[in-house]
């Protein structure tokens, strides 16, 4: 009996974590390429708008698109070691639940 609990808490495991999976490469997608189209987006509408330009206005505008791209990749590593702290205790937990027999054979 509790070998069927835990194999069935390990299959809603793998469910949940499969659909984990898509949802970081979907996210990690958008902020990748959120990252690089908008500071490029801002640069472009400043330069264009803009008559004079100094230097200070450039690095500004250009540390203001680094920093909006530092922010979205430690997003992106954040949710990575998330996952695959999850993907870890997934790996155990079917360790875990396997059949003794299973164990033996390998």
């Amino acid at each position: 009996m509790v070998q069927r609990q835990g194999h069935r808490a390990v299959a809603q495991l793998r469910t949940a974590w499969y659909e984990q999976r898509t949802w970081l490469y979907g996210l990690g997608s958008v902020m990748a390429l959120l990252a690089v189209v908008l500071p490029t987006g801002l640069m472009h509408q400043y330069l264009t708008e803009a008559r004079s330009l100094s230097s200070l206005h450039v690095l500004g505008v250009m540390a203001a698109a680094c920093s909006f791209a530092a922010l979205h990749g430690a997003g992106a590593v954040y949710f990575f070691m998330h996952w695959n702290r999850r993907a870890r205790t997934l790996d155990l937990l079917h360790a875990w639940t396997r059949p003794a027999s299973a164990v033996s054979d390998e």
